[in-house]
């Protein structure tokens, strides 16, 4: 894995981290619940983009054995 993808994992992590931070605060607060499953929504796309950048970059490594 080269650093510009080291680099995108990093952005792709905290954006998740943001996203469940924002649907913890909704749902703490009790207030805009729409807004909370949208992040939590999101938070799931940004995890299967991550699994799929893993995973692609896991079956190059298994090529290049």
């Amino acid at each position: 894995m080269n650093r510009k993808q080291l680099h995108g994992i990093r952005l792709l992590t905290h954006a998740l981290a943001l996203q469940i931070e924002i649907s913890s605060n909704c749902f703490k607060n009790g207030v805009d619940t729409k807004r909370a499953i949208e992040s939590l929504d999101n938070a799931v796309t940004t995890l299967n983009l991550m699994h799929r950048v893993l995973k692609e970059e896991d079956e190059k490594c298994e090529k290049a054995k």
